[in-house]
């Protein structure tokens, strides 16, 4: 009796045939997504990188697509509600400190519940006044070269931790861009820490 049997090969594709390369922003931004700094809305990854040279993000990884998503859409909405980038230099005239408040009050997600926020800037004399649980407050800003006084930051977060349910406010210096900021409890900020391998630390 003839026991013939015929073997077929899986397909191995044609050949030189390589791979697809991975995506560096998209493998960064899933382990982002895992440390709870997501996309807002319905923005989406190739939007927020199109036009940036992909080998920026091998280059620098995590931080070329943090500055990414710290920083705001065409229309004026923000990328992410999760990480925000205060950019250098900033303050230059009356209104851009108010502005960088309230992204601040938007980032602590209602932990830093100041209403009526207003500044006025004349030279580098800055003033920022707001509501605070009823009470009018006014505060006197030195301002250099478009950065305000560290200690603003300080006091404002110091606002929001008291009213942060342990989170608080974070930050990692990217040099000649900016200043990330997160709002995190203690574990989350370790995870990003060790995912991202920067240098964050408490805004104190």
């Amino acid at each position: 009796m003839d026991f013939s049997f015929s073997f077929k090969k899986k397909p191995q594709g044609q050949p030189n045939q390589h791979a697809p390369k991975a995506n560096p922003a998209q493998a960064q931004f899933d382990q982002l997504r895992g440390c709870g700094i997501n996309l807002r809305g319905k923005a989406r990854l190739d939007a927020l990188t199109n036009g940036t040279d992909p080998g920026a993000f091998e280059q620098a990884p995590f931080v070329q697509l943090l500055v990414l998503l710290g920083g705001m859409q065409e229309s004026g909405e923000p990328w992410s509600d999760e990480v925000w980038l205060w950019p250098a230099g900033a303050v230059t005239q009356t209104g851009v400190l108010a502005w960088c408040v309230e992204q601040l009050m938007r980032l602590t997600r209602g932990a830093m519940p100041l209403e009526g926020v207003l500044d006025a800037m004349e030279g580098d004399a800055l003033s920022l006044a707001f509501t605070l649980d009823g009470e009018q407050v006014q505060w006197d800003v030195a301002c250099e070269n478009g950065e305000p006084d560290p200690a603003v930051i300080s006091a404002l977060a110091g606002i929001a931790a008291e009213r942060g349910d342990s989170a608080r406010l974070a930050f990692c210096d990217v040099e000649g861009v900016g200043r990330l900021l997160v709002f995190m409890t203690e574990p989350e900020l370790g995870e990003l820490a060790e995912t991202t391998g920067l240098d964050w630390a408490w805004v104190e």
